[in-house]
């Protein structure tokens, strides 16, 4: 069962974890992705129910989650996970930590367990359901994006606590 941690990490069996990188014409890393490789735990990432502080109450199918990582860059006014779409810029909607200049998604994010231990994540728009989330490449990472067109796989999901994620191989727990 996965409790709300103050740090945890996230990775997928299929590439490393997620970190933030720079994406088109930006000069501050926005854009949520994931490592090519497996190597890496990537940023430590917070997840909080919405409209609370913080809980140590178990994720539960249907909570609003806010994710955002435990990292800010300092061109950043947060490290807030948003789901964003940019007309020319990438074919569907992305994960990024900046809106500025981009269409802002309103909506909040849900697990689901999936496999032994994993999760799906999925984006929900406030009054529109719920769509899994997936990856698509970028010249830098994948790009974590809203599938809309159901090509890519679901983004399946583990958790690994932050004084963990030393002993841990993130890619061998799904």
């Amino acid at each position: 069962m996965l409790i709300l941690s103050s740090r945890i990490y996230m990775g997928t069996p299929f590439g490393g974890g997620f970190r933030l990188g720079e994406t088109e014409n930006s000069t501050c890393p926005f854009t949520v992705l994931q490592d090519y490789s497996n190597l890496g735990h990537g940023l430590p990432v917070k997840l909080t129910p919405q409209n609370q502080p913080s809980s140590d109450d178990p994720i539960t199918r249907g909570l609003h989650l806010d994710i955002a990582f435990d990292y800010k860059p300092d061109c950043a006014e947060s490290s807030k996970w948003l789901m964003v779409e940019a007309e020319n810029e990438f074919p569907t909607p992305w994960l990024a930590i900046d809106g500025t200049g981009k269409n802002v998604h309103d909506g909040w994010f849900e697990l689901t367990r999936y496999k032994r231990s994993g999760y799906l994540i999925f984006f929900c728009y406030k009054n529109d359901g719920c769509i899994y989330l997936s990856r698509k490449n970028d010249k830098n990472g994948m790009r974590l994006v809203y599938e809309t067109d159901g090509d890519g796989d679901a983004l399946g999901a583990v958790f690994v606590k932050d004084d963990d994620a030393a002993r841990a191989r993130i890619s061998s727990v799904v």
